[in-house]
């Protein structure tokens, strides 16, 4: 059922999501040093650049939450033990990455897609003799739940070669934009979750 696949896309979006985060950060940081600059010589070109980190706080505020959703329903579906949702919704959240033209190279993208396409004909197999809501009975649930128990996490130096090229973070966009004020009301600190090998427990999600 190529668990380990799952879990291994699931790193690349933690990943990803603590980038963001750090992008976020220092956008932030950024934005208010060039408010402050222009604050005491008045220059519209500290204030534009300014307004420009703003606007890439917001980017990048949104790929994290979108691609927080997309972690935490993949989580909570392996845990509740429905397959057909598991690759429902990592499909959806690898095809948001790469539209985007992210970090996945054109190799790495056919690989895990073939990967998928393979483990969903041999789902779609099992559906047969699975229920209504996609759950899974009880010598199912046992089997994942070994597998889950014996995944490990291999070949990190390849999942790290995946993730290597670095997203734009938009720093070499030039292009004026009208400047408005900062909000510099402190905002609470984001702290990216942590992934964990859930055991599916669940007796028998749409981003």
């Amino acid at each position: 059922m190529a668990i380990g696949q799952i879990k291994a896309f699931m790193a690349i979006l933690q990943t990803k999501i603590d980038h963001h985060s750090q992008l976020m950060k220092s956008h932030k940081e950024r934005a208010l040093k060039y408010w402050k600059d222009n604050m005491k010589d008045s220059a519209r070109a500290s204030l534009s650049t300014s307004k420009r980190h703003q606007q890439n706080v917001h980017k990048c505020e949104l790929n994290y939450q979108n691609l927080s959703m997309h972690l935490q329903l993949i989580d909570d579906a392996i845990s509740n033990g429905q397959i057909l949702k598991v690759y429902e919704i990592t499909t959806k959240a690898l095809n948001r990455i790469t539209t985007k033209n992210e970090d996945l190279s054109s190799e790495n993208i056919a690989k895990i897609l073939t990967d998928f396409d393979i483990a969903m004909d041999d789902i779609q197999e099992m559906n047969d003799s699975i229920t209504g809501d996609h759950s899974l009975n009880q010598s199912e649930m046992d089997e994942l739940n070994k597998e889950l128990q014996n995944f490990e996490l291999e070949d990190t130096d390849k999942i790290e070669k995946v993730c290597e090229k670095p997203i734009d973070d938009g720093l070499q966009d030039s292009t004026p934009t009208v400047p408005s004020p900062i909000q510099t009301t402190a905002t609470p600190s984001i702290k990216p979750r942590k992934i964990t090998a859930k055991v599916a427990r669940a007796s028998l999600v749409e981003s």
